[in-house]
């Protein structure tokens, strides 16, 4: 008889790496990916993976809440502030 071995536990999955600046523009393309859902589900919005209005407005409550300046988009400053919040 074969033996069976035991399966492997599956490594989570890395946490997707914030490089671009994400901003809504109303009438264009909305920005998409698994860094979208990553800032949606910190500043605890619809996880649905695009940048739109609701996402926006999220990430401005969370820039006033962190005292920065609200503009609802998670550029550079929003990510230093994210590495200080935790």
């Amino acid at each position: 008889m074969k033996k069976v071995s035991p399966k492997k536990a599956a490594k989570p999955a890395p946490k997707p790496v914030l490089t671009r600046v994400l901003k809504y523009t109303s009438g264009g393309r909305l920005q998409t990916g698994a860094d979208v859902r990553r800032v949606q589900a910190l500043v605890r919005a619809k996880p649905d993976g695009e940048y739109g209005r609701a996402t926006a407005k999220a990430v401005a409550r969370w820039q006033k809440a962190n005292r920065l300046k609200v503009d609802g988009d998670f550029g550079p400053r929003s990510k230093a502030a994210l590495a200080l919040c935790r």
